[in-house]
């Protein structure tokens, strides 16, 4: 989708019949402009008073932790949950 069109389509949030609950689950590249797409759209929809989350990431299921590189491992810590 185009930024644009997400900026349009996010300032109709507002017009949401009350008591509907929403979400926005921010899923960008992990790059420099993931990184800086993310933090636009979190500056758009933080005054509208909605729920968002961004997807975690760290090492994948299923890799092996010596092919992990130290960005990737501390992203992994940094979202890592208390068991």
């Amino acid at each position: 989708m185009v930024l644009g069109q997400t900026t349009s389509r996010l300032k109709n949030f507002g017009k949401t019949p009350e008591g509907k609950d929403f979400e926005v689950i921010l899923a960008t590249n992990p790059t420099v402009e993931g990184g800086a797409t993310a933090l636009y759209l979190t500056d758009l929809i933080k005054p509208l008073t909605i729920k968002m989350t961004r997807i975690a990431y760290g090492i994948p299921m299923g890799s092996e932790i010596e092919y992990s590189d130290g960005m990737t491992l501390s992203k992994a810590l940094e979202d890592a949950e208390k068991i």
